[in-house]
């Protein structure tokens, strides 16, 4: 029934749209009355609610997120303690503030640069390191 949906455990660490690891601690339940005034629930697959049911939860320290709106990329321990204390999210922000200085990118352009930019500045820095690359 789930075998596609990836369902993390308490304390696995992920990466959502904070830029900065995190620890998963929880679903947050959700009741399909709350959202649908008509039967479209009904015609869900059971894959579908299930995916549905399990789309927001919260991290450990408090943190709300959404898997459809944040993402929910399942990361190890160790990158994530290294991305921690790197501090890797700053590479991020100082990218942004570089390309702010172009004027010449359209909003498509941007975005590209910037994720690629950092992209290749974390791979260099776990390579430095001897870090295998986990993504983002």
């Amino acid at each position: 029934m789930t075998k596609d949906i990836y369902m993390p455990k308490q304390g696995e660490w992920l990466f959502t749209c904070s830029m900065k690891p995190l620890q998963f601690n929880k679903w947050t339940p959700r009741d399909p009355k709350d959202y649908f005034e008509d039967n479209r629930w009904e015609n869900y697959s059971p894959e579908e609610k299930h995916a549905w049911l399990h789309d927001d939860f919260e991290t450990i320290g408090g943190s709300e997120h959404s898997r459809t709106n944040c993402s929910l990329k399942p990361i190890s321990e160790t990158y994530a303690l290294w991305f921690i204390k790197n501090e890797c999210w700053n590479i991020y922000n100082q990218i942004e503030i570089e390309l702010k200085a172009h004027h010449e990118f359209t909003d498509e352009e941007w975005s590209e640069k910037l994720w690629s930019t950092y992209e290749e500045r974390i791979k260099a820095l776990c390579e430095r390191d001897g870090m295998i690359f986990e993504g983002f």
